[in-house]
């Protein structure tokens, strides 16, 4: 007797365990939302404290971090309204190589300006 297969006996698949690099990546975004939250917070006792923390923000590091969080953000954002699409309408199995590359498209036309203008300072514009 053949064996059948998860599709057959309706099994969900089992989920894809998660690359280092998106661990990394979670890593760096959670960092980036505790420093910049204890800075937040720094300013309800402490202005002076607030105003180095903010001084720290401004290099070319942070701001880099910055530019990644925001794409990272753009493109999970999008990417996960592409899956909602491709999961719930009935059409979505159609639209879901379109909506890949749309996803893409739309992450790179939102993230550059975007990155342009937090690196904006650094590449010599004005504050």
């Amino acid at each position: 007797m053949e064996e059948s297969s998860a599709v057959d006996r309706c099994e969900p698949p089992s989920p894809a365990s998660p690359s280092p690099a998106a661990g990394a990546a979670a890593l760096v975004s959670f960092g980036w939302l505790a420093v910049w939250s204890a800075g937040i917070a720094t300013l309800g006792f402490d202005v002076r404290l607030f105003n180095r923390l903010c001084e720290l923000q401004g290099n070319i590091g942070v701001r880099a971090v910055l530019c990644l969080v925001t794409l990272s953000v753009l493109f999970h954002s999008l990417d996960g309204l592409r899956r909602l699409v491709a999961d719930y309408l009935p059409f979505g199995a159609r639209v879901e190589a379109p909506a890949r590359l749309a996803t893409v498209f739309l992450t790179a036309a939102l993230g550059v300006p975007a990155c342009l203008v937090i690196l904006w300072p650094i590449l010599g514009g004005q504050r």
